[in-house]
């Protein structure tokens, strides 16, 4: 009968561990899909070798609905003139950590973050040695809408003849 409590007992510990987790990778990668916006800071050089103390960027993040925690998106990096540059990623998401590999060879990871429905802060690190490289700051501005009958998205990945509109200002003098 004592065999049979230190059974049950071990169990339910088990039980709890499991059901207390408070996020997995799934679940991260869910709240990732969508549109966001906001800011880069520190010295955005080690992306697009531009000096600029803060970068406006549009980050779309579209999660696979076959793997889980993985997905693919596109980023949108804006200077104060309202130029743009592009580049297309993959991401995953392993053990609370998002890996993202860029389509030019750069490789980031975000461990230390702060992601809730609508709000996404953190820091860009190096994907190998985690040296830190910039703060982000982002808004989700929308969600992907999925055609819940065959997985689909409802919206199409934009491609650089598709960019969004110019975030800058741009006078005839800058012109």
């Amino acid at each position: 009968m004592k065999k049979f409590y230190n059974f049950m007992a071990v169990a339910l510990v088990a039980m709890l561990t499991l059901t207390l987790t408070s996020c997995n990778d799934d679940d991260i990668a869910k709240t990732l899909d969508g549109i966001w916006e906001g800011e880069v800071s520190q010295n955005y050089s080690w992306r697009w070798s531009n000096y600029n103390n803060y970068q406006y960027v549009d980050i779309e993040f579209y999660k696979d609905p076959y793997r889980f925690s993985n997905g693919s998106g596109i980023e949108f990096d804006y200077d104060r003139y309202g130029r743009y540059t592009s580049c297309r990623f993959d991401f995953s998401v392993d053990f609370g950590v998002i890996y993202m590999d860029y389509e030019d060879g750069t490789r980031v990871r975000i461990s230390n973050y702060d992601l809730t429905n609508t709000r996404f802060r953190g820091e860009f690190r190096d994907y190998r040695t985690g040296a830190y490289l910039a703060d982000f700051n982002f808004v989700k501005v929308a969600e992907h809408r999925y055609n819940r009958y065959n997985y689909s998205y409802s919206e199409e990945l934009q491609f650089e003849e598709d960019v969004p509109e110019n975030k800058g200002s741009q006078t005839e003098e800058t012109k």
